[in-house]
This record gives C-alpha cells, structure tokens and sequence, in this order.
C-alpha cells in the first residue's frame, strides 16, 4: 500500500509542476502579446551604385502564359554607404561583403526593370480591435512593358490600394534600398528601391 501511495503523491506533484510551469509560460506569452511584442529582423538600409546589370532571360518565371514568379534579376553594386542598420538582435552585415565601399551582387524581388507594386493594406478584426496587416501578392503579370505586382482585384477593397513604380535599373545609377537578413541560403535580396541623385 504504501507503494502505491507513494506514486501517486509523485504523480499529483508532477502534475501540478506542469500546470505551474504551463500557467508560467502562458502568462508570459500573454503577457509579450498585450505589449505587441514582434521580433524585428535585421535589415540595413544602403546607398549603393549599379555596377551592372544581370537580367534573368531565361522565362523560368513563365509557366505557358503565365507569370508565375519575378525574374531572378540582379546586380553587381557597390556600397556607398550604409545609411543604417536595425534589429532586434545583433547581425553580422560585414560577414556577407555589405560594408561602405565594397562590391557585391544583390537579388532583386521586384526584378532590375521597369516595374509597379501595388500594395493593398487589409483590415481584420482580432479580440475586438482592428488590425492592419498587409495583403500578400497574388498575381504577377505584364502591362505596358512593366512586370505587375498585384492581386485579384475583385477581391481587394480598392480603398486600401497604393502603387508604386520601380523604374528600372542602369549601369550608373544610384539608389537606396533596405535589404532584409536572408533567410537560408536566398542570399541578399532588394525589394523597393529607390533611385537618387
């Protein structure tokens, strides 16, 4: 008897360490939450000047008429400066080749050429609050000579559209853009760019 007592008072103790240290993480979680703490990745904004251009030719975006994803475009630069770096831990840019003064090759997601965005901000409602969040990108298409970043526009409310326009890339130019930590092994990849003088 005094065995089977004995694992049960083992058994009640376990269990309530476990609903102690469940309760503990739930309310940190909730705690981290109602604060709206989000990780921010690092990113580093750039000045940098095309050296040139590598443009993707080979149609694997195509799948028959079909765009199915941008052209794998991108470009030899070098770093003018690095205006600014933020995140909420500590990443080694220097470590990929992005310093001031050094010549590196960049994706880029939107592609080298002429280009529009179109960005959609949508609204959901969370524990009664309304929440903004970005509308991801549905459709990829061409019109008028420029690769189109959109979505199915039945779909989106046309009040919470915005577009911008990427001109395109030469030899020459100089432009700013923010450049993401790459995840795995996609490497350095711009998103919008903008040009400057």
């Amino acid at each position: 008897m005094g065995y089977i007592k004995m694992k049960i008072s083992y058994l009640v103790i376990g269990l309530m360490t476990l609903i102690i240290v469940v309760g503990i993480i739930l309310a940190i979680n909730n705690n981290n939450n109602e604060k709206g703490l989000n990780v921010l990745v690092p990113y580093v904004d750039i000045e940098a000047s095309v050296i040139s251009l590598t443009l993707d030719e080979s149609e694997n975006y195509m799948e028959g008429n079909e765009i199915v994803s941008a052209p794998k475009d991108s470009a030899l630069v070098r770093i003018d400066k690095i205006v600014s770096s933020r995140g909420d831990y500590e990443f080694n840019w220097q470590s990929l080749g992005v310093y001031d003064g050094n010549e590196i090759t960049l994706g880029f997601g939107y592609g080298v050429r002429s280009a529009k965005v179109i960005n959609a901000q949508g609204i959901e409602q969370r524990d009664g609050d309304l929440v903004g969040y970005t509308v991801p990108t549905k459709r990829i298409y061409q019109e008028d000579g420029k690769f189109v970043f959109g979505y199915e526009m039945d779909t989106i409310n046309p009040d919470t559209i915005s577009e911008t326009i990427l001109p395109g890339l030469k030899e020459g130019d100089k432009f700013k853009a923010r450049i993401l930590q790459p995840l795995l092994q996609e490497g350095l990849i711009v998103g919008k760019y903008e040009i400057i003088s």
